[in-house]
């Protein structure tokens, strides 16, 4: 965990550089981080970074994905209460900000219950229940009635979570879902994403926001927003928030998709007020996605879900064919706002190095990895289990060779080249021709064996790198790579670098700037 100047952020950095968790002091008392985890050694590790910097931990006894399941997280606490009273108990002791945790429901009531208790009796703070069982999603009923039981049965705050698709619409329906099921407050998730207004509170004859409005003050906030629940069902509108707060007798609304879809769901209105335009709301969370440096994917993810209404339209397309923060700035016409940013974030970081004792640092430099040839003396078994890194490759020693001198060194039969190529997934669109693909048809061209793929992991910095054969030649890349797929693609590029085949990879001086008035 550092303090990155250039952007005044807290950022969260995993061993191989990747930034994990970004936040700011200004949100500290607005964000509630939620733990995937299947034991309290490892959870108060990770609680005990964050505690400093956001108001309270969450644990996730909810997560019905598989990943989740055979990591023993998330719903596979639901029948292990006693490692769930361990890492609740062992969080609760040793932490001082809140501890709170979502769990879904149990087949029987009566376990249902028990849990909750037992939940209840290590001192965490509030319990989001989700009306669903661990085998069901959202086209399923939300069991509002087991909320409310829960509700009557416990002493703490109780948040109902689930009510999107059956009864939250707007944001009187927030209030009828907490009074339906008894619960102290709302999670919502989906209804949210679909309507962000619903927060709103309309006074008499005060209209609805429009959706651009809606979207670009959700995506100005979304950062500090991580609940959801009812979206689907029941909200729709910022009423619907509280509709399915009572609904569950919760103490409150976690809301995801409802929020996502319109994110003024959260804004109570009065009197003639209006609802803020979708552009609007576009323009102030690209603002706010420069300024903190927002990933491109999570960005577009936003405005997409803001935009779900406008599936195929050219707007939408161009929202999916951007590659960088400065491509969705270009659709709205705000470049000269990310111009104002990158050059506020630029003098943030030169008057930061000016306290550095006089160290110089060229803020403008572009650091540019060049392709290093190398020669491996050892081979690569293969594994019946991946292998760490360093069992692998702790005898390998490696010849530095220029470009035009490629030696032909056998490796248990195979010549092996060693490249450092970093592979970065943003230089591929989505719908373009990735490296893999690229090999794929020139060895069925050449009539060649497919491909074959080896990958080893660094357990310790949570790193991958693959070796990829081909015509009987084995082309590995020390570039690490955070997963299993991106490593593979590390690998194509070596072999695709070696037999001068062009890799596909776009850069962002090529693609074509959006003009919002073309539309």
């Amino acid at each position: 965990m550092f303090s990155l100047a250039e952007l005044n952020t807290i950022d969260f950095v995993l061993p191989g550089g990747s930034v994990t968790f970004r936040t700011s002091a200004e949100e500290k008392n607005r964000v509630i981080v939620q733990l995937g985890t299947p034991e309290p050694g490892t959870a108060l590790q990770a609680a005990k970074m964050l505690e400093n910097d956001v108001m309270g931990i969450d644990v996730n006894m909810g997560c019905p994905k598989a990943y989740s399941i055979k990591g023993g997280m998330g719903a596979a606490l639901l029948t292990k209460p006693e490692i769930v009273k361990d890492i609740l108990t062992t969080l609760t002791t040793n932490l001082r900000i809140p501890v709170t945790c979502k769990m879904r429901i149990l087949p029987e009531l009566e376990k249902t219950i028990a849990l909750a208790k037992l939940i209840e009796s290590t001192g965490v703070a509030a319990i989001t229940v989700h009306g669903r069982t661990i085998n069901e999603r959202s086209m399923h009923r939300n069991r509002n009635e087991v909320i409310q039981a829960i509700a009557h049965s416990v002493g703490i705050p109780v948040l109902a979570n689930g009510g999107s698709r059956d009864i939250i619409r707007n944001h009187e329906d927030i209030e009828y879902f907490r009074q339906l099921t008894s619960a102290t407050g709302v999670v919502i998730a989906r209804a949210a994403m679909w309507n962000p207004a619903i927060f709103k509170s309309l006074q008499v004859d005060e209209p609805l926001p429009k959706l651009e409005e809606i979207i670009c003050r959700y995506l100005t906030l979304v950062n500090n927003v991580s609940f959801f629940g009812g979206s689907r069902d029941i909200i729709r509108n910022h009423e619907d928030i509280e509709y399915f707060r009572q609904l569950t007798s919760a103490t409150g609304v976690v809301i995801a998709r409802a929020a996502m879809w319109n994110p003024a769901i959260f804004k109570s209105l009065q009197v003639d007020e209006p609802l803020p335009k979708l552009e609007e709301i576009i323009c102030r969370y690209l603002t706010l996605s420069v300024r903190y440096d927002h990933h491109i994917a999570g960005a577009k993810y936003c405005v997409l879900r803001m935009l779900h209404d406008f599936g195929g339209t050219p707007i939408y397309e161009d929202v999916l064919a951007s590659n960088e923060l400065r491509d969705l700035c270009a659709i709205w016409n705000m470049l000269d706002v990310y111009d104002h940013e990158m050059s506020n974030r630029l003098e943030r970081l030169k008057n930061h190095q000016l306290t550095l004792n006089n160290s110089t640092v060229n803020c403008n430099q572009e650091i540019i990895s060049s392709p290093s040839l190398s020669v491996s003396s050892d081979s690569l078994s293969v594994p019946e289990k991946r292998p760490r890194v360093e069992e692998h490759l702790s005898n390998t020693t490696t010849v530095l060779v220029n470009d035009n001198n490629v030696p032909g060194v056998k490796i248990n039969n195979f010549e092996e080249i060693v490249l450092s190529i970093p592979y970065e997934r943003r230089f591929w669109p989505d719908h373009g021709t990735s490296p893999k693909q690229i090999l794929r048809e020139h060895c069925k061209l050449l009539k060649w064996d497919s491909p074959k793929y080896e990958t080893i992991e660094d357990r310790n910095k949570r790193s991958f790198f693959s070796t990829v054969l081909v015509n009987g030649k084995r082309y590995r890349n020390t570039s690490a790579c955070k997963s299993k797929r991106y490593a593979e693609q590390a690998a194509v590029l070596v072999c695709l670098h070696v037999l001068g085949i062009p890799d596909g990879k776009v850069h962002a001086d090529e693609n074509n700037k959006v003009n919002l008035n073309n539309k």
